[in-house]
């Protein structure tokens, strides 16, 4: 059964289309009737029509308009349009711009109707055998049926009528925790859309998950180099879901005992996406190619930040992708990598967020990554912001005045310092050193002193034998309560809630 779609503004029109045709023995589904062409646009995207029926003239956008925005999102089916004789040019217009057939709106009558519609089945047809010749047969409906009715309810496993393979495609999502925000079925009709021969061989798993059982031949021609197959799936993905989506072919499968192994060992492998990208067609047998590694977080982090805090941006970059090549290498457990790099992005963000206006889009940093480029990218474009933004004192052009109020502050990180004490050390007003320091550094005195010695008491807070009251008095505030609060608004998070985010690098 294909589908349709039937366009027009005047509803007494899209009436008459319904009913003066057998739609069933046409062989045609009517998925929905819309009176605009912004309308069409979204049942063509929800329903991946095979044919739509469409008006000409219309109020909010053309029929030619609409069949080159449909055309433009990667529509592929047929249109038929209706044309009065006095818009008998935009009937040959139309027909320029791949159209199947037009009618003259006077002329509708079951006849004409149906002749048109039988010309688009046979075409849809001809398309749908060609496509099956070209890429092969895939498992027998009953097969695809009882796997089917399988996964939805399990029950004593059965054999296979042949032995097959299953292509198990997924999203970035299915390789998070967090439930998907997907609409259901969404997946299922773009990839519809790019494999209609494959139409009734799609399983939904989950909203951001597939699986499509195929025959042996089939699965050895989407494995060829050059298959356009699999691009086909990404590029209407990408256009209507704008995300990437990836690829994993099970080993041979003879029962359902076998496809259920095969699902939980394919949603692991998918995670080797982190190393070998959208772009390649991964293996289930990848599931058990992964090492455990031995990923020291706490001290990475520590030497990060220790080189950044020294202005040695370079290096730290360096250690960012030295850590990546040495992750790859050892194909260590993606799940591992990817906790550790975002928990590297999360700690950066949070330990130097002051230093970053609020528009900055660096913060965009912290979204949802998949491969370790994309992870790679997000650190080191982390530390260059850092280093854009932060104030760096020794090669800044700062008056000589406010380099020694800054030496002052760092050498008495321990003691309380106050404005007066800086007022003396330069023998100036406490009004004029403020203005000073806001002019020449962009930040405020007082919350620069909180700032250096806050970033001191995040180094000693990695010293296990460090009480949070003992670290409050090294770096000069004798109430821990303050130092509390302090640390709190300027990290959005506690001390205590700190060391413990630091101790799971671990």
């Amino acid at each position: 059964m294909y589908k349709a779609v039937i366009v027009d503004d005047e509803k007494i029109v899209r009436v008459a289309l319904k009913t003066m045709l057998d739609w069933d023995k046409a062989g045609f589904e009517i998925c929905q009737s819309v009176g605009s062409a912004e309308a069409a646009l979204k049942a063509i995207h929800r329903f991946s029509p095979d044919l739509v029926i469409t008006d000409i003239v219309m109020p909010d956008m053309d029929g030619l308009d609409l069949i080159r925005s449909a055309r433009n999102a990667g529509f592929a089916g047929d249109f038929i349009i209706l044309t009065n004789y006095q818009n008998f040019d935009y009937a040959i217009e139309a027909l320029h711009n791949e159209v199947l057939d037009y009618i003259i709106k006077t002329d509708i009558s079951p006849e004409i109707i149906g002749k048109a519609v039988r010309k688009a089945g046979e075409k849809i047809g001809s398309r749908r055998k060609s496509a099956h010749s070209e890429e092969g047969e895939t498992v027998s409906d009953d097969d695809t049926d009882r796997i089917r009715r399988h996964l939805l309810n399990p029950e004593k496993p059965f054999i296979f009528s042949a032995p097959c393979h299953a292509l198990f495609i997924f999203l970035p999502s299915s390789l998070e925790s967090s439930p998907p925000e997907i609409s259901p079925g969404l997946l299922q009709n773009v990839t519809g859309e790019a494999v209609k021969d494959l139409h009734d061989r799609l399983i939904s798993l989950t909203p951001d998950t597939l699986l499509i059982p195929l025959s042996i031949d089939f699965a050895a021609k989407i494995s060829e180099s050059g298959n356009k197959i699999l691009p086909r799936i990404q590029n209407l993905v990408q256009l209507y879901m704008n995300s990437e989506c990836g690829f994993v072919l099970t080993s041979s499968l003879g029962s359902t005992s076998d496809l259920d192994r095969a699902l939980n060992r394919c949603r692991v492998s998918a995670r080797a996406v982190l190393y070998d990208g959208f772009s390649t067609l991964l293996r289930e047998e990848h599931a058990t190619r992964f090492s455990s590694g031995d990923l020291k977080g706490k001290k990475i982090y520590a030497d990060l930040t220790h080189l950044i805090n020294e202005y040695q941006y370079d290096s730290a970059k360096n250690l960012i992708r030295e850590l990546a090549d040495h992750c790859r290498n050892m194909r260590i457990d993606p799940g591992i990598v990817s906790n550790l790099f975002q928990a590297l992005l999360r700690l950066l963000h949070m330990d130097y967020m002051v230093w970053f206006p609020r528009e900055e889009p660096e913060q965009r940093t912290l979204h949802k990554l998949s491969t370790l480029e994309q992870y790679n990218h997000a650190l080191e474009a982390m530390v260059d912001a850092i280093g854009k933004n932060r104030i760096d004192f020794s090669e800044t052009a700062c008056r000589r005045e406010v380099l020694h109020i800054d030496n002052h502050i760092k050498e008495n990180i321990e003691q309380k310092v106050t404005l007066s004490d800086l007022s003396k050390s330069v023998n100036m007003s406490e009004n004029y050193i403020s203005r000073l320091f806001k002019v020449e550094t962009g930040i405020n005195i007082i919350q620069y002193i909180n700032l250096i010695k806050l970033e001191k008491a995040k180094e000693l807070l990695l010293i296990k034998d460090n009480s949070i009251k003992e670290v409050a008095y090294k770096v000069g505030y004798d109430t821990p309560s303050y130092f509390n609060r302090l640390f709190n608004k300027l990290y959005g998070i506690n001390p205590t809630d700190y060391i413990q985010m630091i101790e799971q690098l671990s």
